[in-house]
C-alpha cells in the first residue's frame, strides 16, 4: 500500500514515495523511475521511516523509529547514502524503565487472511505460569495498531501493566489500514461483525498458549477501540472478564456522516446495518465488568453516545461504571484528568482481571 507521495524529481526522473511494501507493520521510502521500472528501497533498517524530501530532491531527512526506539533523525543523499546524524535522540531514562520487548506475530482469520499482532510479556516471563491478558484494540478504518514504531505514552502504560503481571496483546483486524482496499472492504455496510470475528481468532491464538489464563482475558480500546470493546463485551458472552471503553461510539446514528456513511451508507439505505452495528442495541448481552470513560465536551464521539448506552443498560438491568469528565474533549488529554483516569483504569484491571 502506498502511504504517501514524498516528491517528484523531473530532472533525474524519479518519484519518491512511502509504502508498506516490505511489511504491513513497517514503512519505508522508495523511488521509482518516471519512465517505469522496479521500485528501489532507500531505507533499510527494520521499523518505520517518515522521510522529508528536500524541494530539489537532492537529499532527504529520515525520521526513523521502532517499537523500542524513540524517533531519531538522519540526513541522506537522494540515492540513500548516509550524510549526517541530525538528532540521535537517546533517551537515557528509558534504561530505568526496564521495558519488555514488543514481539510481532501473525494469526489466521476464519477465512485464512493473515492478521498481524503484537505481544508484550511481563518481565521475568515464566512459560510455566499462566498469565492474564489485556487485549488493546482499535479495530477501525484508517488506523493501524500493530506497527513497528514508538508509541510514546500509550506504550509506557502498556509496559507498566506488563510489569504488573499482564500480557498485552494487540491484533489488527480486517477493515483497518495498511493492507490495501481489499483488506478494508469486508466491513462495508456492517461495522463490528468481521472485526469481532478476527479479534476472536486472536483469542483462540491466546487460548492455545499454555502460558495464558483463558479465564482472565480483558479488552480495552478508545474511540473506535471503545466501540470494539463494547461490541466484544455485548456479543461474545463469557469470553472477556473485564473491559475498559474510552469515548466509545454506541450508536452510529450519533456519529458524523462524512465518516459513517462512507462505510455504512445512510440510515435510510441501511437501517438493519445501523441497528445491528450499534452496541446500544446489544447492551443486554453484557457479561463481566465494564468501565466507560467519556468527556462531556467530546466533539468527535459526542457524549450522547454514552448517555444512550446507559439508558439501554438500565433497561436491561445491566451495570457499567461510567467515569464522566466535565468539559473534556475526545482524548481527555489534560494531565490531571488523564492521570486520574488511568489510575482508575489500572486499578479496575487489578481488581477485576
Amino acid at each position: 500500500m502506498v502511504t504517501g507521495l514524498q516528491g517528484v524529481d523531473e530532472k533525474t526522473g524519479y518519484v519518491y514515495y512511502t509504502s508498506s511494501q516490505k511489511s504491513p507493520i513497517e514503512s519505508h521510502l522508495y523511488r521509482v523511475p518516471l519512465a517505469g521500472g522496479q521500485p528501489e528501497q532507500l531505507t533499510h533498517q527494520d521499523g518505520s521511516h517518515f522521510p522529508l524530501l528536500a524541494p530539489d530532491a537532492t537529499a532527504w531527512v529520515d525520521r526513523y523509529t521502532t517499537a523500542m526506539l524513540p524517533m531519531r533523525i538522519d540526513l541522506y543523499s537522494a540515492d540513500g547514502k548516509h550524510l549526517a546524524v541530525i538528532n540521535e535522540n537517546k533517551v537515557a531514562e528509558l534504561a530505568d524503565y526496564h521495558l519488555s520487548p514488543v514481539k510481532f506475530l501473525t494469526v489466521k482469520a476464519d477465512d485464512g487472511t493473515t492478521l498481524y499482532g503484537s505481544i508484550i510479556k511481563p518481565p521475568n516471563f515464566d512459560p510455566a505460569k499462566r498469565y492474564p491478558v489485556i487485549m488493546d484494540i482499535y479495530g477501525g478504518p484508517g488506523v493501524q495498531t500493530v506497527r513497528d514504531l514508538w508509541e510514546g505514552a500509550s506504550s509506557l502504560w502498556k509496559q507498566m501493566m506488563a510489569q504488573k503481571g499482564y500480557i498485552i496483546f494487540s491484533l489488527d483486524n480486517r477493515g483497518m489500514s495498511g493492507r490495501g482496499h481489499a483488506f478494508e472492504t469486508p466491513i462495508y455496510h456492517h461495522f463490528g461483525q468481521v472485526e469481532l470475528q478476527d479479534q476472536l481468532a486472536g483469542v483462540r491464538y491466546l487460548k492455545s498458549q499454555p502460558w495464558v489464563d483463558s479465564s482472565r482475558i480483558g479488552f480495552t480500546g478508545w474511540s473506535f477501540g471503545g466501540y470494539m470493546t463494547l461490541t466484544a463485551m455485548f456479543n461474545a458472552p463469557g469470553v472477556f472478564k473485564a473491559a475498559f471503553a474510552g469515548a466509545p461510539v454506541t450508536d452510529w446514528r450519533q456519529y458524523d456522516t462524512i465518516y459513517t456513511e462512507r462505510y455504512m451508507g445512510t440510515p435510510q439505505e441501511n437501517p438493519a446495518g445501523y441497528k445491528d452495528s450499534s452496541p446500544a442495541n446489544h447492551a443486554a448481552g453484557l457479561q463481566g465488568k465494564l468501565l466507560i470513560a467519556h468527556g462531556t465536551g467530546d466533539d468527535n464521539v459526542h457524549f450522547a453516545n454514552t448517555v444512550e448506552l446507559e439508558e439501554k443498560l438500565i433497561d436491561a438491568d445491566k451495570y457499567a461504571e461510567v467515569a464522566i469528565y466535565p468539559g473534556r474533549g475526545h482524548g481527555i488529554t489534560d494531565p490531571p484528568a488523564r492521570i486520574q483516569l488511568f489510575q482508575r483504569v489500572t486499578q479496575f484491571f487489578l481488581d477485576n482481571l
